[in-house]
């Protein structure tokens, strides 16, 4: 910690912790062992906080161009390269060609399982997106959109903000 007691590091807090909940005196340093467990689940409990949407005050605008395509990848490295989330907190379509300057965004309805999703019976229609299901796998998930978006359409998501964990 600084002069000023401020914490600048995930080992400052973890040994403020201790102190505070008087597990070690002050000027007493705890074992890299100890400080070692704290840091991974100090890490946990922040992977545990990104889940909770009323802890989290920011949400992502996330997109993929359509390409005809009937799914897209989402996460590091993905079509949509951004941390997986583990769910859509909202998502539409904007239509990009033939209006410029001023595109036109459709909301999405969104399918809430792969159960319903499968009830689907014409999956790789083409035509005006209206809905999306997202499956969460690991370690990339997939947006399905249905019907199918051409290149007409950019596919927006709404997702939570990543808490960033860290790093040692």
């Amino acid at each position: 910690m600084s002069a000023q007691g401020t914490i600048t590091t995930p080992i400052d807090l973890i040994q403020q912790c201790f102190q505070i909940s008087s597990v070690f005196g002050q000027g007493q340093t705890p074992a890299a062992a100890d400080v070692n467990r704290a840091f991974i689940q100090l890490n946990a409990m922040i992977s545990q906080w990104s889940r909770q949407r009323w802890l989290l005050f920011h949400l992502q605008d996330v997109f993929v161009l359509g390409s005809g395509a009937q799914k897209y990848s989402v996460g590091i490295g993905g079509d949509i390269d951004t941390p997986r989330p583990d769910r859509l907190e909202s998502a539409y379509v904007r239509l990009v060609q033939g209006s410029p300057g001023n595109p036109v965004d459709f909301p999405l309805a969104i399918i809430p399982s792969y159960e319903n999703y499968s009830q689907v019976s014409l999956k790789k229609l083409n035509s005006f997106p209206a809905a999306i299901f997202y499956d969460s796998a690991w370690p990339l998930g997939f947006i399905y959109p249905y019907p199918v978006a051409s290149n007409q359409y950019e596919i927006h998501i709404i997702i939570k903000a990543a808490i960033n964990q860290f790093a040692r």
